[in-house]
């Protein structure tokens, strides 16, 4: 089954990789334009971050059904496996953010925002959604849509189910943005607030539990040929290509990230049976296994480049070498930073995850623990 879902790895390190190449040169100073003919493609960078919610949901969907059935509290480990998989690098990164904010911008978070973030709820307190972490709304995102999934997943078990079930969450997603808009105002605080919301982007994560029951019927049913793959991966690259260039058109008419998570979901399906190696190899199997280090240490990571982001722009002629080499010199250093901090915090909170749950496991049917 490892071998099976490597892809979803790979994924996770593009998705982590395109995330950082966003910021490159925005959260910088001075800003650094890339090479326009690239220009729409650098714009949706934020897709990643789609990305990453569809193949959480998957994810999510494929541990509780093969754990469900080997655990005798598989609701109760799966809080604490989220939790242990999370936290610990998340709060590093937060005292990180805090030591920031005072010694560089001479800020002085308050021990509300703090504890806000402690507790993963700043998303739910409009002017507080961003997170003191840089980038870390999407956490908040994250954990709060870990707390309900348990719920969604119960009635998401089919793919019909699972139709259903986002079809109800495009209609609460709708409502609430109404009586966030009549009630604070239809101005960009509120869209902004919205937009950080669990409510905002839970059909991304629900179409990620439908790729899931797409996924079951093609490894029981066998419909998805090496063919089909291949032809399902082309289209989404293609349509996701169409959606860059045509950006403005897309947000003006049409739900942007709905419909890249549906090309996203193409993807995973097609690369079930294709996995060309551009996509699926050694080197972004890895980057996925990083990709939560790489994704919350980039920000800072980023910023703190300004002086080589200086140099590299008055001393390097050549746009493009010059934008090459600001990538490839910001990806080493995060790269670098994102492997330390994984293989330290990130694997010190999933071995305590584990020995918590091999205790209280052990505890529940009576087994002694060595």
């Amino acid at each position: 089954m490892q071998k099976k879902i490597d892809f979803i790895d790979a994924l996770r390190g593009i998705a982590a990789f395109y995330v950082v190449l966003y910021h490159i040169g925005h959260v910088t100073w001075p800003a650094f334009n890339p090479p326009s003919f690239i220009l729409p493609i650098i714009n949706n960078g934020g897709s990643g971050v789609i990305l990453f919610f569809v193949l959480s949901a998957f994810t999510l969907c494929m541990s509780m059904d093969s754990r469900s059935a080997t655990e005798t509290k598989h609701v109760r480990n799966y809080f604490i496996r989220r939790f242990f998989r999370i936290a610990p690098l998340f709060y590093f990164i937060l005292a990180v953010s805090i030591i920031r904010n005072i010694y560089i911008f001479n800020v002085v978070n308050t021990p509300q925002d703090i504890m806000n973030n402690i507790l993963f709820i700043f998303n739910f307190i409009p002017g507080k959604q961003s997170s003191i972490a840089w980038a870390g709304w999407t956490i908040g995102v994250e954990m709060a849509f870990y707390v309900v999934f348990p719920i969604i997943y119960k009635y998401s078990k089919t793919l019909l189910s699972s139709v259903l079930v986002l079809g109800v969450a495009l209609i609460f997603r709708e409502i609430i943005k109404q009586v966030l808009l009549s009630q604070m105002g239809d101005n960009q605080a509120t869209l902004l607030f919205y937009n950080t919301t669990v409510v905002r982007h839970a059909p991304a994560f629900i179409i990620g539990m439908i790729t899931y029951n797409v996924y079951k019927d093609a490894m029981t049913s066998g419909w998805l040929s090496r063919s089909k793959g291949m032809a399902m991966v082309l289209i989404s690259i293609i349509s996701f290509l169409v959606v860059c260039y045509n950006n403005n058109f897309v947000e003006k008419n049409y739900d942007a990230n709905l419909i890249k998570a549906t090309i996203f979901s193409i993807l995973i399906i097609g690369l079930l049976a294709f996995r060309p190696k551009a996509i699926v190899n050694n080197f972004s199997i890895f980057s996925g296994k990083i990709s939560y280090s790489m994704y919350l240490v980039h920000p800072t990571v980023v910023y703190l480049l300004s002086p080589v982001t200086w140099w590299i722009k008055n001393s390097v002629g050549n746009e493009y070498i010059s934008y090459l080499l600001l990538c490839v010199t910001t990806f080493g250093v995060v790269y670098g930073i994102a492997t330390i901090t994984y293989k330290t915090i990130e694997a010190f909170g999933n071995r305590t995850g584990k020995r918590l749950i091999n205790y209280l496991e052990g505890r529940s049917s009576g087994r002694a623990i060595a």
